[in-house]
């Protein structure tokens, strides 16, 4: 390991400040001849001021985790972060496995489920009746764009059995 990477792995996270050089600086004046020292410093300096290219990958500007979905061999799906939109990335994870998606959104998005899910299969009907009516679609084609403009397709073949 060389200067540098030791002094970044002791760097401070929070705000940096040219005094946290300081301790780095102070660690290697007794192995280190005289006149390597404020080189050495500008060195620790810059390397303590500097965040790791891995952490940049991993964290954002205010310092949280960047948010990722991916899903296991077995279909589970793993996340890291905060999602706004977890069910969007789920249904991007999933387009092609629409069991998949279906058993995925019922888990981890509780307004798939429940009491909530009679509000989207009222919100569907809807919005394929106006479809149908006003915009001229054939029932089948207006219940399809209903569903995909509320993230349904998935349930579909569900929702259709409802009416």
């Amino acid at each position: 390991m060389n200067l540098a990477e030791l002094i970044r792995g002791k760097r401070n996270t929070d705000k940096m400040r040219p005094a946290t050089a300081i301790p780095a600086r102070v660690a290697i004046l007794p192995t280190v001849q005289s006149e390597l020292v404020p080189q050495i410093a500008t060195i620790a300096t810059i390397a303590i001021a500097t965040p790791r290219n891995d952490d940049s990958k991993l964290l954002t500007t205010d310092r949280t985790p960047v948010p990722k979905a991916w899903l296991t061999e077995s279909g589970e799906l793993r996340t890291r972060g905060v999602f706004e939109d977890l069910a969007g990335e789920i249904i991007k994870l999933t387009v092609n496995d629409l069991h998949l998606q279906a058993k995925l959104l019922r888990e981890c998005c509780g307004a798939y489920s429940g009491p909530q899910w009679l509000h989207f299969v009222e919100d569907w009907n809807e919005r394929a009746a106006i479809m149908q009516y006003d915009g001229g679609l054939s029932r089948h084609d207006a219940e399809y764009h209903a569903a995909e403009r509320l993230r349904l397709i998935a349930f579909l073949d569900e929702l259709r059995g409802t009416l």
